[in-house]
């Protein structure tokens, strides 16, 4: 049960994958790992803009509601967190391509 749970991520990923318009998409000749990776990376860097400026507003007094702050607030940090754990994950498994005896 617990590795049906630790997959959900991943099937959002996908999901944003599919519905962010500038990356390229898997199956099509310009979609590579590359630009896919690229994609994800300015998606990140939007959503944490987004939450920089709701976080801005809402120290002027411009901000609708805290909890949409909130909101955008963790968004970005889960999404920044993914992140993290995805380049952490392509680093072990580059390391152990490395280690390997040919």
């Amino acid at each position: 049960m617990t590795q049906v749970q630790s997959l959900a991520p991943l099937v959002d990923v996908g999901a944003a994958m599919q519905s962010t318009p500038s990356i390229a998409e898997p199956g099509h000749p310009g979609a590579t790992f590359s630009s896919i990776l690229q994609g994800q990376i300015a998606e990140l860097d939007r959503t944490l803009k987004a939450a920089e400026m709701q976080s801005l507003k809402l120290a002027s007094g411009e901000a609708p509601s805290l909890h949409q702050v909130m909101i955008s607030l963790e968004k970005a940090r889960i999404a920044f967190q993914m992140t993290v754990q995805i380049r952490n994950r392509l680093m072990e498994g580059w390391q152990d391509l490395q280690r390997m005896q040919l």
